[in-house]
């Protein structure tokens, strides 16, 4: 949660430096599901992403961050024995760009 706090404050002040580069997201949402598995017993991660989802350009520290912080919520937030579905898909809008959703 510091750190939350911490990069906030770069933000604001334009201090942020983000580490561009391609990005397994399907890997890093599936490393994020193995380890909450292991933290929690009261909750069923569900990983449901498609096997081609294409990388995307950005700073991994940051996008493992963002899906930390909102499965953390998940399951902070879900009654027990809850489940917690961490999903995503692709498409082509306009056919010359991707967008991935996660």
């Amino acid at each position: 949660m510091i750190n939350n706090l911490l990069d906030a404050s770069r933000i604001q002040a334009s201090g942020l430096r983000l580490d561009y580069a391609d990005v397994n997201l399907a890997a890093l949402a599936s490393k994020l599901a193995d380890a909450y598995r292991i933290q929690t017993d009261r909750h069923q991660i569900e990983l449901d992403l498609p096997h081609d989802l294409p990388l995307v350009w950005g700073d991994e520290e940051r996008l493992r961050q963002v899906l930390t912080n909102l499965v953390s919520n998940a399951i902070k937030y879900s009654p027990d024995g809850g489940t917690i579905r961490i999903g995503g898909w692709f498409d082509k809008v306009p056919p010359e760009n991707e967008r991935v959703v996660i």
